[in-house]
């Protein structure tokens, strides 16, 4: 495993029976195993390892000295449905995850197909198959390549019925892997250092439990927050899941947000006109319009091998060498207008904007920055262009993402470090679209701007945000308090 963003470190877990003696073996051993790869262990019995493409969550209880971990192993295919109006009797069918493994789809009786043609490369998701027919049953199969000894047959198929009314689906294949396999692990001293010792599945390594530090501390309460967030999606996706038109998951469309409309069977957010300007660039992150899917179980699964007579070729050809078209998604509406707003910003010599990261743990924003004049109203601005040259100023979204309508009070607040920060916090409207900022500019800078002057430029590394959060310039108390004031809605 290689590096993966720490917050993988994210599960739920309820723990029942336990001792006392237990949760307190449970609490002494909470923290961090490893640094870039490693195991995240939490007080209520659960876990999370992660590490390069890897978060798998489970459960450890203790025999005597060792601890045995079992990870929770995820359905091998998931499907999920939707009655889609807006294409009429045809199908639409999104494969999500099919681009690992070999996997095979059978409509009705018909012959399997590969999913992805042999040694596949060039990947460019999402992949979306379409069709003139609804089919009334999906098959599908998945035949095991892996090196290492999976318990289960060779071949394993999950058959699916289709009711009436099903036109759009979402096809979720979770490839099998040696991390669903339980293990073991015991804890020892070296020295100062706790080290995990993990079993032969891991090539019998010891990993150094981090030193709850300050930092250390502040990571810890980023991973807590994300493990609850991940217990409630993964709750709602035992039922349903919602998507855009370009099949981008959300997990959850809240009533105060979004309101029902039942002639398009759609899911309007309450600001789907406002940023209209702001998702014509950044179409698979739309959340304006969302198709709620339900969640289908299989009606059968079998480990009966594959007809000897499969279909030639496959459901997507992708491959970076050869003669064949490769697949290319066309969902995404060309852009060809320029946007009035998008003027070109004053060049002002030797102001360079110093960008630095939005840090969510500290629940601030901070990105200290030469303030400079630009032709817009107060508010929080994506970046639709950066330019590298050293004399030319970044360029604005036309409009704001979150203006002063999405702030419930702000106020002056005085940092760790003893400066004056402005502290914002937001409605439930605006916290909600401060979420979706975060999630669609994860590592990208977006503008704060007050009194047509950019006042900050923070990089957001995180989806997760809290309410409120604080923002940090470097401010005197007088230009805080004036910030302060200039976001407030004026009653």
């Amino acid at each position: 495993m290689k590096t993966f963003f720490l917050a993988a470190c994210i599960m739920l877990l309820a723990s029942k029976g336990m001792t006392q003696t237990d949760k307190e073996r449970y609490k002494q051993l909470s923290g961090r195993y490893g640094n870039n790869d490693g195991i995240c262990l939490f007080e209520d019995g659960s876990f999370m390892l992660y590490g390069y493409a890897t978060m798998v969550p489970g459960k450890y209880r203790f025999e005597k000295e060792l601890l045995h971990f079992y990870p929770d192993r995820p359905e091998l295919f998931e499907l999920y449905a939707a009655q889609n109006k807006s294409i009429g009797e045809k199908t639409r069918m999104n494969f999500l995850g099919f681009e690992q493994g070999k996997t095979y789809v059978r409509f009705n009786r018909d012959k399997a197909k590969r999913v992805f043609n042999d040694l596949a490369n060039c990947f460019s998701a999402p992949y979306v198959y379409e069709s003139e027919n609804v089919p009334a049953q999906i098959t599908l199969s998945h035949v095991s390549e892996n090196e290492w000894e999976e318990k289960e047959a060779g071949t394993r198929s999950s058959v699916f019925d289709i009711e009436k009314g099903w036109n759009d689906f979402i096809l979720i294949y979770n490839e099998p892997q040696r991390y669903y396999e339980p293990f073991v692990a015991i804890v020892e001293k070296s020295g100062d250092e706790q080290v995990l010792k993990l079993s032969e599945n891991f090539g019998d390594r010891g990993i150094v439990k981090q030193v709850m530090d300050e930092d250390e501390q502040k990571q810890w309460q980023e991973i807590l927050a994300m493990k609850a967030e991940y217990a409630l999606m993964q709750t709602a996706r035992q039922k349903e899941i919602f998507a855009n038109r370009h099949y981008k998951i959300f997990y959850q469309a809240d009533p105060p947000a979004y309101t029902y409309d039942k002639n398009k069977n759609l899911y309007v957010s309450a600001w789907a006109k406002d940023n209209e300007d702001y998702y014509r660039n950044n179409q698979y992150n739309d959340d304006r319009y969302l198709h709620k899917y339900s969640k289908l179980a299989p009606v059968k699964t079998t480990t009966d091998p594959l007809d000897k007579e499969i279909a030639a070729g496959s459901i997507f050809y992708s491959a970076c060498e050869g003669d064949l078209p490769v697949y290319k998604y066309n969902g995404f509406t060309e852009d060809t207008k320029r946007d009035a707003g998008s003027e070109t910003l004053v060049t002002i010599p030797d102001v360079v904007p110093d960008m630095e990261a939005l840090t969510p743990e500290k629940d601030n924003t901070t990105g200290t920055v030469v303030p400079f004049a630009v032709k817009r109203g107060d508010g929080f601005y994506t970046i639709v262009e950066t330019e590298k040259s050293a004399d030319v100023l970044p360029v604005l979204a036309p409009k704001p993402f979150l203006t002063k309508t999405d702030i419930s009070k702000t106020s002056v607040q005085v940092s760790e470090r003893g400066e004056p920060v402005v502290q914002i916090t937001f409605t439930k409207t605006g916290a909600h679209k401060l979420k979706q900022l975060a999630a669609a500019n994860t590592g990208k800078p977006i503008a704060i701007v007050v009194n047509k002057k950019v006042i900050a430029m923070p990089v957001i590394v995180s989806a997760v945000m809290s309410n409120p959060i604080n923002i940090e310039g470097g401010f005197s108390l007088e230009e805080a308090r004036t910030i302060a004031d200039s976001l407030k809605t004026k009653k």
